[in-house]
């Protein structure tokens, strides 16, 4: 089997070398490097970079995804009118949470970072949505 595939493959007309380096190829074409960052220079930009890159805000915001899914979980058939008004209530709380979050990524981060990274691109989309 193995014989079979590097023939088709071609490897089995390669040297011990020119295998490695076909393979040392197809790694740095999967690799992407890492983007660098750098801490904006104005003010209110540092100041919202550093908000937005520490721990704490982070965990703030992993905790209000895991709030917002327990909330939508909760609904209850047949409809209770109080659980409904909270339920509408910290739906527009955790939708002003995400959209500020968005936001301050934004000011401190400007487009072209921010849609750098996939998972920002991913949250704006679902903010939008």
């Amino acid at each position: 089997f193995n014989r079979l595939r590097d023939e088709r493959s071609g490897s089995a007309f390669m040297t011990e070398a020119q295998r490695e380096w076909v393979e040392t190829r197809r790694l740095m074409l999967t690799v992407r490097p890492a983007a660098v960052v750098v801490v904006p220079s104005h003010w209110l930009r540092s100041l919202t970079f550093m908000l937005v890159h520490s721990r704490r805000f982070e965990v703030a915001i992993i905790s209000a995804i895991a709030c917002n899914v327990i909330f939508m979980a909760l609904n209850l058939y047949p409809e209770n009118k109080v659980l409904m008004q909270i339920s509408v209530m910290t739906e527009s709380v955790f939708m002003t949470v995400f959209i500020l979050e968005a936001v301050l990524k934004l000011i401190a981060l400007f487009p072209r970072a921010y849609f750098a990274v996939l998972w920002n691109c991913f949250d704006f989309f679902l903010v939008l949505v």
